[in-house]
């Protein structure tokens, strides 16, 4: 997103709150973590800016931008690449503050995996969005004059919308003024659908060097999500729960190599109660910290067999 730096604070994450912990450490580390890979590829980018060029576009951007000409001849990375790659600094710095204040109150919620998960599905929705918008017959400018995608923008999108449809009084600090997150969200997606119908019904190509398909895919994405209550790690544990499992451990214990690793089992009921009892706390923990979105199918199961057993014991009584 090329566009002016907005100071951003919100107030339930105060960059100066006294409770915040150590950037590099405690909660919210799917975040950091993206915030930092973000921040070490713009140094890179600036540090091979004259580098020979790739596509006629700089040496990273040649390397890992969206150019969807691309994308059909297999280069199907770049679809999620290009969320690392920024223009500028004012560009990161936008895109992060947006990411680092309410990428944590978002991986709060779902759980670092759900939210990398939702994060990469974001950039997903919005590049093939961009794509299609830029590859289409009468919409696109086809041939050589396709744009090349960078940012984080798309997943960014995501995060605002699926924030705002969950908490949307949440109070957001814009610089000299205070605003509920439902109207940045709601101001973002009828600026971006606009610009998409008019590229979609008049062929208009907006000016400003904003790719708005991107920003209008992550927006979906993070709607689609809210309204079909999705969970990409419960879809992504049904899907290979059906596929056949293979693991490096299985294999060296076949040939006889490794390790030989005892692992307790409990002996008893008594200790399988006891067990079980000690993963429900910690789930029961995480769903008091993080809501029942937060949950993978596992941790449910785990709740649902103690509830069981609780039941039985009751019953015996």
């Amino acid at each position: 997103m090329r566009a002016a730096l907005m100071a951003f604070e919100d107030r339930d994450y105060a960059w100066d709150s006294p409770s915040r912990r150590a950037f590099l450490g405690g909660s919210n580390r799917a975040v950091k973590g993206i915030v930092i890979v973000c921040i070490v590829v713009f140094v890179v980018q600036l540090l091979s800016a004259r580098a020979p060029r790739i596509y006629d576009q700089p040496l990273m951007s040649g390397l890992f931008g969206l150019d969807p000409s691309l994308l059909g001849i297999g280069q199907v990375w770049r679809l999620v690449s290009y969320g690392f790659l920024h223009g500028d600094l004012w560009h990161i710095l936008f895109n992060m503050l947006w990411l680092y204040g309410l990428g944590r109150y978002a991986e709060d919620r779902l759980g670092a995996k759900e939210f990398l998960l939702f994060y990469f599905a974001s950039l997903i929705a919005g590049g093939l969005i961009f794509s299609a918008l830029e590859l289409t017959p009468g919409i696109g400018p086809g041939g050589d004059a396709v744009s090349t995608c960078i940012g984080a923008s798309g997943a960014v999108m995501g995060v605002i919308m699926l924030s705002a449809l969950w908490d949307p009084h949440k109070q957001i600090s814009l610089i000299f003024i205070t605003v509920p997150l439902w109207l940045v969200a709601g101001l973002y997606a009828i600026f971006e659908t606009y610009e998409v119908l008019m590229r979609v019904g008049a062929g208009t190509i907006a000016a400003d060097g904003v790719a708005h398909g991107a920003h209008f895919g992550g927006l979906l994405l993070g709607w689609l999500y809210f309204k079909f209550g999705w969970n990409f790690d419960e879809a992504l544990d049904r899907v290979t729960g059906r596929l056949p499992r293979f693991t490096f451990r299985g294999l060296k214990r076949s040939v006889g190599v490794g390790p030989k690793v005892r692992l307790h089992r409990p002996e008893t009921a008594d200790e399988e109660d006891d067990e079980l009892e000690r993963r429900a706390d910690l789930v029961l923990a995480k769903l008091h910290a993080s809501g029942e979105s937060s949950l993978t199918r596992k941790e449910r199961k785990t709740l649902k067999l103690y509830s069981e057993q609780a039941k039985a014991k009751r019953n015996r009584s």
